[in-house]
C-alpha cells in the first residue's frame, strides 16, 4: 500500500513488473499462490543460425538425418509458426531460402515444397509479409485454415477421445518439416515440437478437445 510518500510492502505478496499495452505496470500476487518462478536467461546468440539449423537437421535426436529420410522426386510440406519463425524464414532472415538451397542439394526441387503458415487457429492476415516476395516467389505457400473443414484429413481418436484433423496438404505430402522455437507455453508445457502439427495444422475440433485439457486435473 501507498502512505504519503512512504510506499509499504506486504512480505506475504510478490510483485513483478510487466510490460502491458505500451507500459511497464506492477502485477501483484500473493505468495500463497505462486507455485513456482520460472526465470528466463539470456543465451550468447549463435555465429550462424542457418548453420545451427542445417546441422540439427543432418544430427536430429532420436530420428534419421535429413539427408537419409529425402529422395529425389519426393514431396515436402515445410511447416512453421506464427511467432517469430515465420519471420526468421522469410522477411527478416532469410533462413528459408538457404533451407531451400540445401534441399535443392539433396535432390527436392522447389516446386515439389509446400509452405505452411501453421498458425492453429490463430488469423495472422500479414502471414505473407513476414515470408516476404523472395521466399514466395520459390514455392507454394498456404496459411492453414483450421475452419476449412474440405481441407482436413480424419485420422482417428486418441484414448482421450481427441478427433484428430490434420491439414490434407500436409498429409499429402511424402516428407513434413516443422521449424519452429521451443519455449515455455503460458498455459503450461512448452511451445514447439509435435504443437507443429496439433495445434499447428490441425482442425478446430481437434484444436478445441486438446486445448480443453488445460482445465482438466493433473
Amino acid at each position: 500500500t501507498r502512505r504519503g510518500q512512504m510506499t509499504i510492502l506486504d512480505v506475504d505478496q510478490r510483485v513483478y513488473t510487466v510490460n502491458w499495452a505500451g507500459k511497464s505496470r506492477p502485477l501483484t500476487i500473493p505468495r500463497r499462490n505462486l507455485a513456482a518462478e520460472m526465470v528466463m536467461h539470456d543465451l550468447p546468440p549463435l555465429a550462424d543460425p542457418m548453420a545451427a539449423v542445417l546441422h540439427a537437421l543432418e544430427h536430429p535426436i532420436g530420428a534419421r538425418p535429413l539427408s537419409e529420410g529425402l529422395r529425389p522426386g519426393m514431396t515436402v510440406a515445410l511447416m512453421t509458426g506464427d511467432r517469430m519463425t515465420d519471420w526468421m524464414l522469410g522477411e527478416r532472415d532469410g533462413m528459408g531460402l538457404a533451407l531451400l538451397d540445401h534441399l535443392n542439394r539433396l535432390g527436392i526441387r522447389d516446386e515439389d515444397v509446400t509452405l505452411f503458415h501453421a498458425g492453429g487457429s490463430h488469423y495472422n492476415p500479414d502471414w505473407r509479409d513476414r515470408f516476404g516476395e523472395a521466399l514466395l516467389g520459390r514455392v507454394r505457400a498456404y496459411r492453414h485454415d483450421a475452419w476449412e473443414t474440405d481441407n482436413l484429413t480424419f485420422l482417428g481418436v486418441t484414448r482421450r477421445a481427441t478427433p484428430i484433423w490434420v491439414n490434407s496438404r500436409v498429409m499429402q505430402a511424402d516428407y513434413k518439416i516443422g521449424l519452429g522455437e521451443v519455449c515455455p507455453n503460458s498455459h503450461g508445457g512448452w511451445t514447439g515440437g509435435g504443437k507443429m502439427i496439433i495445434p499447428g495444422v490441425a482442425g478446430m475440433d481437434t484444436i478445441e478437445r486438446n486445448h480443453s485439457y488445460l482445465m482438466a486435473p493433473l
